[in-house]
Order: C-alpha cells, then sequence, then structure tokens
C-alpha cells in the first residue's frame, strides 16, 4: 500500500469522546476536514499501539485517491473520525504524493 502523507496524530482520550481501547498500524478510520470525509489506512511510524491520550507520527494510505487530490498542505489541520465521533485530531507533517498538494502550495517559494 501507497504511503500518500504523514502527520502527527493526537488520540483523545475516552473521556473526551475518544476510543476506548488503543488502535494499531492497518487502523482504517476516516480523515475529515474542509468538505473531505473519506477512508484510510493508518500506520504507526513510532510505536507499536496508539491508546487515548497519545501522541504519535503515523503514515496515512487514502482509500480514494482522487478526493485528495490538490487538498493537502503541510499543517493542515484534521480530525479522525469513526462514524460521526471524532476520535483524533492532527496536522499533516509531509505529502509524499505532490498530486495531493494544494495550488497555494505548489505556488509558494
Amino acid at each position: 500500500m501507497d504511503t500518500h502523507a504523514e502527520a502527527e496524530l493526537f488520540a483523545l482520550p475516552e473521556s473526551d469522546g475518544g476510543r476506548h481501547s488503543p488502535f494499531f498500524s492497518g487502523y482504517r478510520p476516516c480523515i475529515t476536514f474542509d468538505d473531505v470525509y473519506d477512508g484510510l489506512t493508518i500506520t504507526l511510524l513510532d510505536r507499536e499501539l496508539m491508546a487515548g491520550g497519545d501522541t504519535g507520527c503515523v503514515a496515512f494510505s487514502f482509500h480514494a485517491l482522487p478526493s485528495f487530490v490538490g487538498r493537502l498542505r503541510v499543517g493542515l489541520a484534521f480530525d479522525i473520525a469513526e462514524g460521526a465521533r471524532i476520535v483524533a485530531r492532527g496536522t499533516i507533517t509531509a505529502v509524499h504524493d505532490p498530486s495531493l498538494l494544494s495550488a497555494d502550495t505548489l505556488d509558494s517559494p
């Protein structure tokens, strides 16, 4: 599976609406930002598991790549959701597929 982007991710504690159990590489929630709500697979880069309250580095593989073309930029804030419930929040730290970069990123010096 291709890695399309990387991010720093904060898993919300259960008391803030997060998951009651940790997740592992291969976790398949949805990402939401702006008007995008689509599936992805998360790979943990710096740990074996991520529990509520943890912050870590992750890689993303998007399920419906066309939804993300021209939409990403380093620093973009997003939420990770299971249905309507937000379980994590994060910020994009790297975009590996140039087709996914937003036009304003490409115009930057």
